[in-house]
């Protein structure tokens, strides 16, 4: 039997749905607690028959969720669930599949809707669901477009800006993370495989290979920490937690996030993850105290 298994650390929950449990391995210090759980078994609770949930964004304030259905559909409720209404994206008519959603931490209008493959999509809506713009081809302009789509975030505005992220693969086959400056003055996306520090070995050298990027996250403190979180597998199956600073454009130990990437699991197992961040969590620069602290279970 599957069970979901989370990871209790300082500063960082990662929730995985895994077919092996393995033995914790600390990442840059701190003690972790590993517990499995068995999913809800509670009934019934339908939202909509003949559709799949895909994905789920929750307000800060717990008020407003959205719920993706992989068709052309978002349901969304403005009373923590008690009632909903269908939601359809689209820009001139023109409607897209609704496989991950994400909401603004600090504005419940600000949500993006994303088709996770094939033509790959990002749809925002600055006011709540009632109109919708499309975010461009998901691609720097000098780099590979995104082909497929793993997990979608937002931060909490910095400067007045929101930062979108998409984590998933390029079409030229490698693993990524693009983000989108929301209220800048020349919003772009942005990749940041070519960044110095990326993928499992943590070197300085830019590019090293990853696969594919599983889940994306921002810190709850992003507007003075600036981190991005991102969790990866590579050729071998071997899966890593990824830190990025959007201050120095770098990635890992390259900026100063000391012992990452860890190796997480050594050989997959893996069918599903979200990242979930503790809200007091707040990178501190290496010469104060350091609370990045997580870890993952390695394969049995």
């Amino acid at each position: 039997m599957k069970k979901i298994t989370k990871i209790w650390g300082v500063g960082l929950i990662v929730v995985l749905l895994i077919s092996l449990l393995g033995i914790a391995i600390p990442a840059s210090a701190g003690t972790l607690t590993l517990t499995a759980e068995t999913p809800p078994t509670s009934l019934d609770n339908i939202l909509v028959t003949s559709a799949n949930l895909t994905d789920i964004a929750v307000s800060d304030d717990g008020a407003t969720i959205w719920v993706a259905t992989g068709n052309t559909s978002l349901y969304k409720s403005t009373n923590a669930g008690e009632t909903w209404t269908e939601v359809t994206p689209a820009v001139s008519s023109v409607t897209t599949h609704c496989d991950l959603v994400a909401i603004a931490p600090d504005n419940n209008e600000i949500v993006v809707v994303a088709k996770a493959d094939a033509t790959t999509v990002a749809y925002l809506s600055t006011n709540g669901g009632s109109t919708w713009a499309t975010l461009s081809t998901i691609a720097e302009s000098d780099g590979d477009a995104a082909s497929v789509l793993t997990d979608l975030a937002i931060s909490a505005a910095a400067a007045g800006i929101n930062y979108i992220a998409v984590s998933g693969a390029e079409a030229g086959g490698q693993g990524n993370v693009w983000y989108f400056n929301v209220g800048a003055a020349a919003p772009a996306w942005k990749e940041t495989n070519d960044k110095y520090g990326w993928g499992t070995t943590g070197t300085f050298s830019a590019a090293t290979t990853e696969n594919e990027t599983l889940a994306v996250a921002f810190s709850p403190n992003f507007p003075s920490d600036r981190v991005l979180v991102a969790v990866t597998v590579n050729a071998s199956e071997a899966i890593s937690l990824q830190m990025y600073s959007t201050s120095s454009s770098k990635w890992n130990t390259a900026a100063g996030f000391d012992g990452y990437p860890p190796i997480l699991s050594a050989a997959g197992a893996l069918l599903q993850i979200q990242l979930a961040i503790k809200a007091r969590y707040r990178w501190h620069p290496p010469t104060s105290p350091v609370t990045t602290r997580s870890a993952l279970p390695s394969s049995a």
